[in-house]
């Protein structure tokens, strides 16, 4: 068996470093959205924006404006429609190049060389992967992670490791477990690489 580990794994991609502040308008009260709070400290001022006694704007998105926008790996966004394509794309090569990185610091040349000896033998590569993570309230099921594993298989591809990941190379994967774990630094994927 041959394993790549990914210690203390992103699990998020940042779409953007800041969110952009958004503010309570006239159409908002029109739709019958402002809070009572809003609607008795603030005034309209020229331009249809909620402002107080000192012309400050009355912020909508308290909670995340000049907050990292990220997108959590979950594949069901990507049959769901949640992810727009473009970003789907930009996210696929940012998880290739990440994935590759650990591939080629620890697939060495007698790794590949045994790889190479299992595809002259007529034997095909399976595909596993065990996320070590912390237990928390929302969490993507386990089945949703299949993004992981076909990110691998596309990195061993580019790494060189194989030549491709068609079924003449990999015939089985998709196996993937949560492990429990009580501490950060405990996370990790560790993919694991079978011959049968």
């Amino acid at each position: 068996m041959i394993r790549v580990v990914v210690p203390e794994f992103e699990d998020h991609y940042v779409i953007s470093k800041k969110r952009r502040a958004v503010y309570w308008k006239v159409a908002d009260i029109q739709k019958g959205i402002v809070p009572k709070r809003i609607l008795d400290n603030y005034h309209f001022t020229i331009n249809g924006i909620m402002c107080d006694h000192e012309d400050k704007p009355a912020l909508r998105n308290t909670k995340t404006a000049g907050k990292p926008r990220k997108w959590m790996v979950n594949g069901q966004d990507l049959y769901n429609g949640t992810l727009h394509h473009t970003l789907r794309a930009k996210v696929t090569e940012y998880f290739h190049e990440y994935l590759e990185k650990y591939i080629n610091e620890q697939i060495s040349g007698q790794d590949k060389t045994l790889i190479n000896q299992g595809f002259q033998v007529d034997a095909r590569m399976s595909i596993s992967l065990d996320i070590y993570e912390i237990k928390r309230a929302k969490m993507p099921d386990i089945g949703n992670l299949w993004l992981w594993i076909k990110w691998f298989e596309d990195a061993l591809q580019t790494a060189g490791v194989i030549p491709d990941d068609n079924p003449d190379y990999v015939i089985e994967s998709g196996r993937k477990r949560y492990i429990w774990v009580g501490e950060e630094h405990n996370r990790k994927l560790v993919f694991k690489i079978n011959f049968i």
